[in-house]
């Protein structure tokens, strides 16, 4: 299965990524799948990416919501018990898609052009592009089945459309909520 495409690694390798938090301190990643952890810190620089990039007093909530969305990435890093990872991870998943839909409103008619709503909401659909793989490395059976096969299709998309990425990288998100929520709840009654 295709990990981050490679137009995201692509335009992510000519710009810098940053490597540590804001802080100087190293991201850290508690478990034991590189993949998974890999994905995670892909997702966290690619945040970071779009906060610098959502300049001005305009995004300034916006910044909030991405940074926000970046410190529940660092709270999935720090989870080693796969209960407590699925739950960081929806959480973080959650915050990213809302992340994206605000920086979607705030860049409506003429807005959408600026290199800030250009850059800023490409960075932001990378960065659920790595959550949604670091989550089909966790998923199993159908649920990681159903995961890969709506990544497949967002991929296809956004390979036609991709000016299109953050609508479709959202709907992507949602699906892929609804889909752990179910399986989550799928199995706490199978534990009753």
């Amino acid at each position: 299965m295709e990990q981050v495409s490679d137009r995201s690694a692509n335009l992510f390798t000519k710009t810098f990524a940053y490597k540590t938090r804001k802080d100087g301190q190293a991201l850290n990643c508690q478990t034991e799948s590189a993949n998974f952890c890999n994905q995670l810190t892909f997702a966290y620089d690619a945040n970071t990416m779009a906060e610098h990039n959502l300049d001005g007093d305009k995004f300034k909530d916006d910044r909030k919501r991405v940074s926000l969305a970046n410190q529940r990435v660092l709270d999935v890093l720090k989870k080693r018990n796969e209960s407590e990872l699925r739950d960081a991870l929806r959480r973080a998943l959650y915050s990213e898609t809302h992340a994206l839909f605000n920086v979607r409103v705030s860049c409506k008619g003429q807005e959408r052009w600026s290199s800030a709503c250009q850059l800023g909401a490409s960075f932001l659909c990378f960065a659920t592009e790595g959550l949604v793989n670091a989550i089909i490395e966790m998923a199993e059976g159908v649920q990681k089945k159903k995961i890969s096969n709506a990544y497949k299709r967002y991929l296809a998309l956004t390979h036609t459309e991709p000016r299109r990425c953050a609508k479709f990288v959202y709907n992507l998100g949602k699906k892929v909520l609804l889909q752990s929520l179910l399986s989550h709840n799928v199995q706490n009654a199978s534990s009753i």
